[in-house]
């Protein structure tokens, strides 16, 4: 009986051993800008994944224009409330958080003590 329980127990620590070293990180993912003024810097879009999209949507969520769970995925969800946030600040909705988006949402969440 103790042969059985010891054997077992090798083989179940063998298998959760063998998938968790076969468990891979997330990848950050995001973009460049590829053109005008913010040539070179971030420009996050849609399929964009990694802990600075999670800021960005944390900074939306305080400033109103996102709803839902973060997943730190740039989805049509996300697009959507950077499209709104740029509309209702006077710039071109192109659902692209680059630098002046990003910049202009930090600086309106400033007064209403979000941490992002």
């Amino acid at each position: 009986m103790k042969k059985t329980i010891i054997a077992s127990t090798i083989i179940v620590s063998t298998i959760f051993s063998t998938i968790s070293f076969n468990v891979q990180p997330a990848r950050a993912a995001y973009s460049r800008c590829q053109k005008g003024p913010n040539r070179g810097s971030y420009c996050f879009r849609g399929g964009d994944r990694s802990p600075e999209i999670y800021n960005l949507i944390e900074q939306l969520r305080c400033a109103g224009y996102y709803h839902l769970r973060n997943d730190s995925y740039f989805g049509p969800v996300t697009q959507r409330a950077i499209r709104d946030f740029q509309r209702d600040q006077g710039l071109y909705p192109d659902g692209i958080a680059g630098p002046q988006t990003r910049n202009l949402l930090i600086s309106r969440n400033r007064n209403r003590g979000c941490r992002y």
